[in-house]
């Protein structure tokens, strides 16, 4: 196999949208401020006129031919085989999962704050928990503690719930 470089990927067509979502990506615009925007697109699909609709996939069809006429140049000019591009395809696929897992450009996600803060007020409790069992001289190491406080938690929980039976 051989290396692509990324200045000739960059030049890959695009695979054009299918009927749906072209359609979808022209109307959404016609309900801009709308919360539901996304449902009621999809139901004026569902409702949408047969021939309309054929007409949409027709063109989506001739776009689609175009676009596997367009591949084809594109490979032979740049001497790329099926494997390579099958070997670009998967390596992008690999970038975006990649990306996906880093999180927001933004930042962290919301749900990646609450867990950064959870941990940092994890870390503190164990340390305060380990400065206790210090000084006061319990032979206890921080996990034997947890350990104990689990075990505890869970009495406590079924003894709740035995109070609740009677």
């Amino acid at each position: 196999m051989s290396h692509v470089p990324d200045s000739v990927v960059k030049t890959l067509p695009k695979k054009p949208l299918n009927a749906y979502f072209k359609f979808r990506g022209e109307r959404l615009t016609h309900y801009k401020d709308d919360e539901d925007r996304v449902k009621k697109v999809k139901d004026e699909w569902d409702t949408m006129d047969a021939k309309e609709r054929a007409k949409l996939e027709a063109e989506y069809k001739e776009s689609l031919e175009d676009y596997k006429k367009e591949m084809e140049l594109w490979k032979a000019k740049h001497g790329v085989s099926d494997e390579d591009l099958k070997a670009i395809k998967g390596k992008d696929k690999e970038n975006k999962k990649a990306e996906k897992s880093k999180g927001s450009k933004r930042g962290p996600t919301y749900k990646q704050d609450l867990e950064a803060g959870y941990n940092k007020e994890l870390e503190a409790w164990k340390a305060s928990v380990k400065k206790w069992l210090e000084e006061n001289k319990y032979e206890l190491s921080i996990d034997q503690f947890l350990a104990l406080y689990k075990k505890d938690a869970k009495a406590k929980k079924n003894k709740k719930y035995e109070s609740e039976d009677d």
